[in-house]
């Protein structure tokens, strides 16, 4: 029985009604038309009544259902989609940390290979350095050096013996040949791969350009395994909800089916310092097939409750709050991961790179005492000696920098006077360049905005360095009243800022972050006449 079912029996009644007529009227008339109402009435009964009024109900109940179950199927490919997203995204950035791991040692084998090209260290020292980088990170088939653009030493050498003798700048496969060339016009380290190269297995190939005085002197090579990437990401795992595909930025496709890259998937980029990767995730089975059960389980639900609506809130609500919870310890996850990754690569690195630069300039101070004692400081012999010595220096200097970048919570215990302190010394001891710091006081500022500070200098100076061609640079941080100012100064080149110019990225990324930092960017500059940049974060009061 369905509610108001005996009212609307009532009325249909009432409606139906006609008063009886007379004994006589009824002789009187020709036909027998007292017999279709009494018909109509034995035919419309209660129970008819009902189904009635439960036919237009479900009828209606139907329609809404209908449009209830799309809209509950919409929530669910969207909530999935974001959960999709979030885990691609983790993975993604797992996966772009271990290149960028990869990429930062070749990045060190290079710098400590400008000191051998130099003259300034023997091969047994190069052995000694690659012996003690190689282990730090998995997955390092080789690490080779090749001057003239030939390869003559591969660590280990045992299981390398095919990239003896190899032209990379006239190698057979042309991969190798144009990523040879763009290290040696950019300047940048080059990864591309997987190449078959002569091992049992596809490899991916990272090189840089060695220059000795401006002339180039060779390359450094680095040769990886794939693999460890894809299983750190979690990528290799057959019991997983997600469907992935790796390819890289020309299209070739690194991992997965290429089913996935037609099947709407979430992409997300695989950053590093010379490009990037795409890596698209739908789930198992598409995503249609993810959210089949729980659709057909909430479609059942409205059906029987007969109150879908309570239902469908309900349900979502529910889900709405596993999402949330799913998303806020996730994000705790990729960013409890992301900082322990930088700190494990922070701690090996100065445990294996700083170390050997120390070692480097601990044995150039004990060399340069011994020909001081015994030659009577002869220039042409302590010239070579401190040079390798200021080398060291200004490795370590850079790395000091580098271990900052990676851990940013060093600048509030240092400070961000100190922090761009030893960015100028690694400037000055790599680049040659004069680099001056004025900071009389370490500002009053939040964390985060001393790290953006710090990040816009690096990628200023960076700048400065890669296309500015300038003799000086100059950094300043004042605390003024009701402000913190940073200026970064040089006596370059110079550019018009409404053209065309290099760099433009480096200077879009430094207004964003001073748009994040709450600061305000000014950027001047004409050809000729060198270039400021001025990044001012409004403080709440200018007694602090």
């Amino acid at each position: 029985m369905f509610p108001g079912e005996n009212s609307a029996v009532r009325n249909a009644e009432r409606n139906l009604r006609v008063t009886r007529p007379s004994t006589a009227r009824a002789i009187d008339a020709p036909f027998a038309m007292k017999r279709i109402p009494e018909t109509w009435k034995e035919q419309f009964t209660p129970q008819r009544a009902a189904v009635l009024v439960g036919l237009v109900t479900f009828a209606l109940y139907l329609a809404a259902w209908g449009r209830m179950g799309g809209w509950f199927a919409g929530q669910l490919l969207e909530e999935l989609r974001a959960e999709v997203e979030l885990d691609a995204t983790v993975r993604a950035n797992v996966i772009s940390s271990g290149v960028s791991r990869r990429l930062l040692l070749l990045e060190s084998f290079a710098a400590f290979s400008e000191v051998m090209a130099a003259g300034q260290a023997s091969e047994s020292q190069m052995r000694f350095y690659v012996q003690t980088v190689y282990p730090t990170v998995d997955g390092i088939y080789a690490l080779a050096v090749a001057p003239d653009g030939v390869i003559d030493f591969a660590f280990p050498e045992d299981s390398n013996t095919h990239l003896n003798r190899m032209d990379i700048l006239n190698s057979e496969n042309a991969t190798v040949a144009r990523a040879a060339q763009r290290a040696q016009e950019t300047g940048d380290v080059v990864l591309v791969g997987p190449l078959e190269l002569g091992s049992p297995q596809p490899v991916l190939l990272g090189i840089a350009a060695i220059y000795n005085e401006g002339d180039l002197w060779g390359f450094v090579v680095m040769t990886a395994d794939l693999n460890p990437l894809l299983v750190s990401a979690g990528l290799t795992e057959e019991a997983s909800a997600l469907q992935v595909a790796l390819r890289s930025g020309n299209g070739l496709l690194l991992f997965g089916e290429p089913a996935v890259l037609d099947g709407d998937p979430v992409l997300r980029r695989v950053e590093y310092p010379d490009g990037a990767w795409q890596l698209a995730a739908v789930p198992a089975g598409g995503w249609e097939s993810a959210i089949r059960s729980e659709l057909q389980a909430f479609r059942l639900a409205l059906l029987l409750l007969g109150g879908g609506l309570a239902a469908a809130v309900t349900v979502a609500a529910r889900r709405q709050f596993e999402l949330s919870q799913t998303v806020e310890e996730k994000t705790i996850q990729a960013e409890t991961a992301g900082q322990m990754e930088r700190s494990r690569l922070a701690r090996e690195l100065h445990d294996s790179v700083s170390q050997a630069l120390y070692g480097i300039a601990l044995g150039a101070r004990t060399l340069r005492k011994k020909v001081v004692e015994q030659h009577t400081a002869d220039p042409a012999l302590i010239e070579p000696v401190d040079y390798i010595l200021s080398l060291a220096q200004g490795g370590l200097a850079e790395m000091r920098s580098l271990l900052m970048g990676l851990r940013p919570e060093e600048i509030g215990e240092q400070g961000l006077a100190t922090a761009l302190k030893q960015l100028a010394e690694g400037l000055a001891a790599r680049h040659k360049i004069g680099v001056k710091v004025s900071a009389k006081q370490e500002p009053a500022l939040g964390l985060e905005q001393k790290v953006a500070l710090y990040r816009i200098a690096q990628e200023a100076t960076h700048n400065i360095i890669k296309h500015a061609q300038a003799a000086h640079i100059t950094l300043n941080l004042v605390d003024g009243s009701g402000a913190v100012k940073l200026e970064v100064i040089d006596d370059g080149n110079g550019f018009d800022p409404d053209g065309e110019f290099p760099g433009h990225l480096g200077l879009k990324t430094m207004r964003e972050r001073a748009i994040l930092a709450g600061a305000n960017f000014a950027l001047h500059s004409a050809p000729g006449k060198g270039t400021r940049i001025q990044v001012t974060v409004p403080v709440l009061d200018s007694n602090h």
